[in-house]
């Protein structure tokens, strides 16, 4: 039968190893007597070693049977493909050599097909799962085009069907109602004159050429053509949907024959994504979640040798099922009721801690199947309610986070991956950390529907930070990002940063610091960011900012809170590029919840200011900008020819230093009408208020100017009278909290003089231009007020007077209602909270007499005021009737809390 030469060299002189091959092999010295052979299709022989044909069942079985003497007919075989399957076999006796796998990866598809046809009609199991990995190899990676060119089809689905077979569950069966009936052999006729694969090999054939073929390549032969597509959905179905992580024996026909769902293998499908249509598919995950929706005979789900009670996870409430407060993610606490509908299916496949199903099945299963809101989240509406369009779970409460935590998100974002409908998910101010931020980021890679997600004031960090930015590179729909207050640093933000290179859809950014986390960002990642964000061919808002009007130059006013850094560079960049039509900018800042613009933040909108010659309004309230920004901002003020209005008040934290730059600045420049210099975090000291004192000497643009809660002393009260009494354009003045008379106005500590507010009294004896003066809060006492009623006689142009909080007492009631028989043009006076009663307004000490008040109703009669401020006086019935009988029609007299809110 074979001739000495015909042996194949890797098989002369050997014999089989021990335990290998048949009985018969084992007492046959001779090579040929160790052969065995299998005729080909068309005459031609070819030798299986014994051993090698111990693995084709069919040829072991003859063997048994005959000896192995003669030749096996196998007339379906080709002979080259019958020459591999020996190969193969051998291989798996003897290990690899130079003619099996090496040469299947030089096969063509068509006869891979030839192998895995032999294979098939042999039973060489393993021959046809090497073809089939071969055949897998060949087809992975591939477009739709291209595989039905090497699959001899050509396209007889339309472009929606295409779409459609890409983008459902996995465990689609193969004669669902959105499938075209198949019809073996009925691929679309072949391009050219090439041969269809399909017409090559049975249909057995072809189910074992797919058996070994990734789940991600069948996943995309769904798209090829009707027949693959059943092909397809007949291989996946078989694998998905068996009990216990077994092949399921008899393919469903139908989605509602569906019982038995392994979650473990759905959960480890990777995306569906189509090349040529350019759309991400939901993964594995997400068919989870579309199979609680779309199996209504789904009974169990299986994975890591736990099987889970469908009916039972439906029916029950596990609202209060999550995990306990404190308790780690992975504890044996979480979801103590969920575990109840969970049994252990093998000893050896149970995976949990400790024997219990882990978390990954629980979550899967509540995603699938759960009722109601599982860990805060609405898991039945995400899954079920297609009209669900927008979701927000953030917390309200500013003083507390929220109840989403990480096992929250994690369930969350499996969800993401089976809904088709929701749009925009706010889940602001929570607990989520890096792994559910992680798990959120791996949906968005998916999610082809979300356009806008704020994840603002959760801990994500750097982790969490750069788990979106991977998902920004693949995303192709979200628009609208908020990530700030997250704790992502240096290391997070410049991933968002390499991420805005090459994302082109995102419209909106929100990014920033958290004030009290030390991992800042830093200057050098906030410039690249600005820069990144100016070049951003996407980016229409960044940080509040209206990126796509600035740069069309049709805004003129611009309003942002928590402007940080990166935010002020952006400006400068587009102030500096584009055409300057910006006339109002407020930067105001909370700074609990953001750091702020700082010095540097100031320099850039220094630029802004120099760039910007239409600019009347700057606001940079609550911005620690410091000397640095603030010498920064007085520069640009000396030659800027448009800014009327400034505000650097609160928290700038302005020293001496930037006090003197501003006075500087004032000196020269004649534009500024109005600036406010507030406190409480700008501590002048003598020498700032000094300089700003004598700059208002000279200063011939400045009409009104507030420097509340500065901490001015005597000494500075004496500087500011002095410079009030050469100045002639300031009309309104701000002098409130400070320390005029040395009393702190918060603690009462302190040495009281009344040198400075006489100063002050002297200056509005000649001064007859300021208008409106505020003294409230300084303790200025009786002394104080006697002064400035002396003033008051001589004063021809101060209409608005404030002394509250002032502690003036009866006697500087007296003089004041003195001083208001003799003047003429006050007309608004407020005195609430000054003991004009002699009672302290906290604590209510003191001893009470009517007499300042019933001096003030005195005065009344032909007074000029139009509103009178008293409230807070502790004063009683008899006093109060007296005030409102002497007040003139015109006059409101506010005397109580509910008068005074109404005049708000």
């Amino acid at each position: 039968m074979f001739e000495q030469t015909d042996i194949p060299e890797f098989l002369r002189g050997k014999r089989p190893e021990a335990g290998n091959a048949t009985t018969h092999a084992e007492t046959i010295d001779s090579p040929l007597e160790m052969l065995v052979s299998v005729r080909a299709r068309g005459g031609e022989e070819v030798a299986f070693s014994r051993a090698a044909a111990a693995h084709a069942g069919t040829l072991s079985d003859w063997i048994e049977v005959t000896g192995g003497h003669g030749a096996f007919p196998a007339p379906v075989v080709a002979v080259a493909a019958l020459r591999l399957i020996a190969a193969v076999c051998e291989e798996k006796t003897t290990g690899p050599g130079d003619g099996g796998v090496c040469s299947l990866t030089e096969c063509s598809l068509m006869e891979l097909a030839e192998v895995v046809t032999g294979a098939n009609f042999l039973a060489a199991r393993a021959a046809a799962e090497r073809a089939s990995l071969e055949f897998d190899r060949r087809l992975n990676g591939k477009s739709l085009g291209e595989m039905r060119e090497a699959l001899g089809v050509a396209a007889d689905l339309s472009e929606a069907e295409v779409a459609a077979a890409l983008a459902e569950p996995s465990f689609m069966p193969p004669g669902s109602a959105c499938a075209a009936k198949m019809v073996v052999g009925a691929d679309d006729g072949p391009p050219a004159a090439q041969r269809s694969l399909s017409s090559a090999m049975s249909e057995n054939a072809l189910e074992e050429a797919l058996s070994e073929v990734q789940v991600k390549t069948l996943l995309r032969l769904k798209g090829v053509s009707t027949a693959w597509r059943t092909r397809a959905r007949r291989e996946l179905c078989a694998r998905f949907c068996g009990r216990g992580g077994q092949r399921a024996s008899q393919p469903h026909a139908q989605l509602d024959e569906i019982t038995d769902l392994d979650v473990e293998a759905l959960q480890s499908v990777g995306p569906k994504y189509s090349q040529g249509l350019g759309v991400h598919f939901a993964p594995g995950t997400g068919d989870v979640v579309s199979a609680g929706r779309l199996l209504p005979g789904l009974a169990r789900l299986h994975g890591w040798g736990f099987a889970v009670d469908v009916a039972a996870v439906r029916a029950l409430d596990l609202s209060e099922d999550g995990p306990p407060p404190g308790e780690e993610l992975h504890s044996l606490q979480t979801f103590p009721r969920l575990r109840g509908c969970v049994v252990a299916q093998s000893d050896e496949r149970a995976q949990g801690d400790e024997g219990a199903p882990p978390l990954e099945l629980l979550l899967l299963a509540a995603a699938c199947a759960a009722s109601g809101h599982v860990c805060g989240v609405p898991v039945q509406a995400l899954r079920e309610d297609a009209s669900l369009t927008e979701l927000d779970l953030s917390e309200r409460n500013m003083f507390r986070l929220g109840r989403l935590d990480n096992v929250s998100a994690r369930l969350l974002a499996k969800l993401l991956l089976g809904n088709a409908s929701l749009t925009e998910l706010k889940i602001v101010s929570n607990r989520i950390g890096s792994e559910g931020t992680t798990a959120i980021a791996a949906a968005l890679t998916s999610n082809a529907v979300l356009t806008a997600l704020h994840l603002s004031g959760n801990r994500i960090g750097a982790e969490g930070a750069i788990a979106i930015a991977e998902a920004l590179k693949l995303n192709t729909t979200l628009t609208d990002l908020a990530i700030v207050g997250c704790e992502v640093g240096d290391v997070g933000a410049l991933a968002i940063t390499r991420a805005l290179q090459t994302n082109k859809v995102l419209t909106s950014l929100v990014v920033g610091d958290d004030p009290w986390n030390n991992d800042c960002i830093s200057a050098e990642v906030a410039r690249q960011l600005a820069a990144t964000v100016l070049a951003s061919p996407s980016l229409e808002a960044f940080n509040g900012l209206p990126l796509k009007e600035l740069r069309a130059a049709t805004l003129t006013e611009v309003s942002t809170d928590g402007a940080e850094l990166a935010d002020c560079l952006v400006l400068a960049g587009l102030a500096k590029a584009n055409e300057a039509v910006l006339t109002s900018l407020a930067l105001n800042n909370d700074p609990d919840f953001s750091p702020g613009i700082g010095p540097l933040g100031a320099e850039a909108i220094a630029e802004v200011i120099t760039a910007s010659p239409r600019l009347t309004r700057l606001d940079v309230d609550d911005n620690p900008i410091r000397d640095a920004g603030a010498s920064a901002i007085a520069e640009a003020l000396k030659g800027n020819p448009a800014l009327t209005e400034l505000s650097m008040a609160i928290g700038t934290r302005i020293g001496p230093p930037g006090a003197a730059a501003i006075a500087e600045a004032l000196k020269v420049n004649t534009v500024l009408r109005k600036l406010d210099l507030d406190g409480p975090f700008n501590p002048f000291g003598p020498s700032g208020v000094a300089a700003i004192a004598e700059a208002l000497k000279v200063n011939a643009g400045l009409t009104a100017l507030s420097l509340e809660q500065v901490k001015i002393d005597p000494s500075g009260a004496a500087a500011i009278g002095d410079a009030l009494k050469a100045n002639r354009v300031l009309t309104e003045l701000n002098l409130s909290t400070n320390l005029l008379c040395g009393i702190d106005p918060y603690s009462y500590r302190g040495t009281y003089t009344a040198a400075g507010i006489e100063a002050i009294a002297e200056a509005l004896k000649v001064n007859h231009v300021l208008t409106t003066l505020k003294l409230g809060g300084n303790n200025i006492r009786s002394s104080g007020a006697s002064a400035i009623a002396e003033a008051l006689k001589v004063n021809a142009g101060l209409t608005a007077l404030n002394l509250s909080r002032d502690a003036i007492g009866p006697s500087g009631a007296a003089a004041t209602a003195d001083a208001l028989k003799a003047n003429r043009v006050l007309t608004e006076l407020d005195l609430c909270y000054s003991m004009l009663c002699g009672i302290q307004p906290v604590g209510g000490r003191g001893t009470y007499t009517a007499a300042g008040i019933e001096a003030i109703a005195e005065a009344l009669k032909g007074s000029r005021l139009t509103k009178l401020d008293l409230h807070g006086n502790h004063m009683r019935e008899e006093a109060e009737a007296a005030l409102r009988a002497a007040a003139e029609p015109s006059l409101q007299l506010i005397l109580t809390e509910d008068e005074w809110r109404a005049a708000l």
